[in-house]
């Protein structure tokens, strides 16, 4: 699987963490990751975003989020899987229409600038 676009009804079932959690576990066996993923506009709240960053961000290497407004929770979510070494696939992050104010900006460069393990993020939006 390179691609895929989520919605909302995707996001929003719980076989949605089950089905990353096995991806994870797969991707740690050596099977393929995820390459890419873009969440259709509205689909992803700052609710669902602590939970889905955690699995899904280690998968990839790009990361759309296009119009989904993700709130300090959700920013500070995004923030740890950076830190914490979670993105260190990602190449690119789309953050165009996601509210993000300077204090959450802020956030995000803090994590990107303190991460432990180096990133290959070459793009954000």
């Amino acid at each position: 699987l390179q691609h895929i676009t989520l919605d909302s009804v995707v996001v929003k079932d719980p076989a949605f963490i089950r089905f990353l959690e096995g991806r994870l576990k797969a991707a740690g066996k050596g099977g393929s990751a995820l390459n890419s993923v873009a969440f259709a506009e509205e689909s992803l709240s700052r609710l669902e975003a602590p939970e889905v960053f955690p699995l899904l961000l280690p998968l990839l290497e790009h990361l759309c989020l296009k119009g989904n407004i993700l709130g300090r929770v959700g920013c500070a979510a995004l923030g740890e899987a950076f830190r914490s070494g979670r993105a260190s696939r990602l190449r690119t992050l789309d953050l165009e229409e996601t509210g993000i104010d300077w204090h959450q900006l802020n956030i995000l460069l803090q994590a990107f600038r303190w991460t432990w393990c180096p990133t290959r993020l070459e793009a954000v939006n």
